[in-house]
Order: structure tokens, then sequence, then C-alpha cells
């Protein structure tokens, strides 16, 4: 992962705040994993308030406890994240406001959603459509894979699908769940996201002109995000289906993960 070009070239030289993202979502995941609750809450906190993208973590971390029947763990998860943004808009009512508009109107150029907008769909209501989807989205692999018995790869998965399906989308948003699919060990998953975030930020170094760079850019901007949003679905529905969950939140053995 460390060797990914839209890691280094984007993140670390590009010096953008979703590598500390990434860093407090990564720990959050090792604090959960450890059973140590409270820590994971307040490290996703912490990510919410810099990006809100980081409370899709909390949907399959909460319907793991809760098909564990952890009832206080599930709501203590939850609290921090969410009283922190609730705290935030208190504070300054227009914040929540100003992000959630911040990408209205926008469809970027290897966005999914970029055909539905040739078709003459307004890019209001497809902002509107991909943000929906997304969050059905996660919710619906939050419940499919609530019964793994590490729940890596549904929290990274989970915080890779507004990369991979909202209509403002850019190469760096892919790393938010990428170190998490990777400590989850599958390897798939991984190798999917991974390509996806790679795809787009060759397509942003490609320019409009010859049909030597009509076709490339056609190609990663295009084709390839449908193609690898049809695998990603694919990789994380066939995963570990729900199994007699137990109460303790463990690390899960190599027999276990999916490759």
């Amino acid at each position: 992962m460390a060797l990914q070009p839209f890691v280094w070239l984007s993140l670390v030289n590009g010096a953008h705040n979703d590598a500390v993202i990434a860093a407090a979502l990564l720990a959050a995941m090792l604090a959960f994993r450890d059973d140590r609750m409270g820590a994971s809450s307040v490290l996703i906190a912490v990510a919410a308030l810099v990006k809100l993208s980081a409370l899709f973590m909390v949907v399959p971390l909460v319907l793991h406890l809760v098909a564990r029947s952890r009832w206080r763990d599930a709501g203590l998860l939850a609290l921090g994240p969410l009283g922190a943004v609730l705290m935030g808009a208190a504070i300054a009512p227009g914040s929540v406001v100003n992000a959630a508009r911040a990408t209205r109107g926008m469809v970027t150029r290897t966005s999914i959603w970029v055909p539905v907008k040739v078709a003459g769909l307004a890019v209001p209501h497809i902002t509107a459509l991909a943000i929906g989807g997304v969050a059905v989205a996660v919710a619906v692999l939050g419940w499919r894979r609530r019964g793994d018995r590490d729940a890596a790869v549904a929290a990274g998965a989970s915080l890779s699908l507004f990369g991979l399906g909202a209509s403002y989308t850019l190469p760096w948003y892919l790393v938010w769940g990428l170190p998490i699919l990777a400590l989850s060990g599958d390897a798939t998953t991984t190798a999917i996201v991974a390509t996806r975030g790679s795809a787009m930020l060759a397509s942003y170094q490609i320019g409009v002109g010859s049909l030597f760079q009509t076709v490339p850019r056609f190609a990663l901007s295009t084709a390839l995000p449908a193609i690898l949003i049809v695998a990603f679905v694919w990789a994380v529905w066939r995963g570990p289906q729900p199994n007699a969950p137990s109460g303790s939140v463990s690390k899960p053995s190599g027999s276990n993960v999916t490759v």
C-alpha cells in the first residue's frame, strides 16, 4: 500500500489532511479490536470533526456490536462521533451547512455519475442521489457483514464507498479506508480500492487533445470506475456470512481472512 502512487504522490506531496484522517481511523480500528470502545469513539470523533465522511465508519462498527447484543458498547461508540458533530454544529452553526454545500452541484471527472450527468440529469439531483446511495450502501454493507469475526473489512469498505460512489470524488478520498482494509487482510478489496485511487490520479495527469489522450482518459475516468465499483460490490458481498456472533471483538486468525 505504501508504494501506491496516489498515496505518496498525491497525499504526501500534496500535504492533504486525508492522511491524518486515515491514521486516526486506523488507530480507531485498532482500539476497537482491543475492546477499547471509548478510545475508538474519540478517535472517530476527531476524524469526523475534520471530515464528516468519517461517520461512515460508525455504522458497521455499531452493527457489529449490536449483532453481539453489546448495546452499551454500541451506544458508547456512536456517542463520541455524533456528539462531536452536534457540538461543532452548536458552536459554529454554519459549519455543517457549508460542508454540505461545498461540493453540491459538482461532478468530478472520475465519478461514476458522469454518464448520468451527460444524459441530462440536473447536477444537484445527482449530488443528492449519490450521497443517498452511498449512505444506503454503507448501511447494507454493515448489515451484510455484521456477523464477521472482525469488523475491519466492513469498516474499511464503508469508508471507501464515498470515494468510489460519490458525485464529487478525488484520489486522496480513497485513502480513508485503505489502511484498515490492508489491516483486515482482504487482499482483493484492498487492491480494488488502491487501483481506483491510482487510476483517478493518473486520469488527472492526462490532458485533452489527441486520440492518444482521449482514449486512455476515457478508460481511466469513465470505463474503469464502473468496472471497479462492480468488482468492489462483488468482493465485499461474497465475504464471510453472519455466523453465530460471540460477545467479544477479536482479531481474525489467518484462516478466516478473506483473500
